[in-house]
């Protein structure tokens, strides 16, 4: 684990500074301010001052997150990044992103200054959080003045390169770095559709199909679908038959819709 933590600290420090990595590297302040993009699932999302997704009751409150055209709720916002979730005090942690932000801080990188994070809404359609991101850049003084770096995890990739294509980014970006980006779409939105998370999780988040109604409410679901040729298929590796995923008549064969 330590040198796989050592490696992407290399990584990231060479691609930022644009030099063979080395311990000057770690001892210069950085030429430009950085912003990160999390991915899905990885924003705090709150009601008010109730933290519905981000803490340890974030399973239990997943229902509460399904986006109601006909019944709109009170207005849910997100409030901070996920860096990691305490279930045990000091003795059981989920670790989402404090590694990254912790590299990016030992890189020489300050909060507020030249480190900025875009924490999200990730239920929402990417091309609307792309605009979200224009205007975090534009209304952040450090950002809007002079040219700054991206690292975006997963869907936050997505967003940044709709905000790079579609809201002139590249007039403002030096670099950025790609974590795990799925830009040909993710098997796991059908895994999740599926399967959900395991039992237990389903069990707790109010069961499969609380789990499947709450993510097809969710525009962000839909654009990470796989969009490769031969992206799907059901069966055994040496017995399977290929399925188109945006043919109806397949999710109600497989059982991916709500029981209603």
């Amino acid at each position: 684990m330590w040198r796989y933590r050592r490696f992407r600290q290399l990584l990231i420090a060479a691609f930022l500074a644009g030099t063979v990595p080395s311990a000057a590297v770690f001892a210069a302040p950085p030429d430009r301010p950085v912003v990160f993009v999390p991915g899905i699932l990885g924003s705090r999302l709150c009601q008010g001052q109730d933290i519905l997704w981000g803490n340890i009751f974030s399973l239990n409150n997943f229902g509460k997150l399904q986006i109601s055209l006909d019944r709109p709720r009170p207005e849910i916002t997100s409030c901070g990044l996920v860096e990691k979730i305490a279930l045990l005090g000091p003795f059981w942690a989920v670790h989402q992103y404090d590694d990254v932000i912790a590299t990016l801080r030992k890189l020489g990188y300050r909060d507020g200054k030249t480190l900025f994070v875009f924490a999200y809404d990730w239920r929402l359609s990417n091309f609307e959080t792309a605009k979200s991101l224009q205007s975090f850049i534009d209304g952040t003084v450090e950002l809007r003045s002079g040219k700054f770096d991206l690292v975006a995890h997963s869907m936050g990739g997505i967003v940044s390169r709709i905000y790079l294509q579609q809201f002139n980014g590249t007039a403002k970006v030096r670099k950025v770095i790609y974590l795990g980006t799925p830009f040909a779409g993710s098997m796991n939105a059908l895994a999740t559709l599926s399967n959900g998370w395991g039992t237990f999780a389903n069990r707790v988040a109010g069961g499969l199909d609380t789990i499947r109604r709450t993510i097809l409410s969710f525009p962000a679901f839909y654009e990470l679908f796989p969009r490769y040729d031969n992206c799907c298929r059901i069966g055994s590796e040496s017995g399977f038959q290929s399925i188109d995923i945006l043919n109806y008549e397949i999710w109600q064969r497989y059982n991916w819709l709500p029981a209603e």
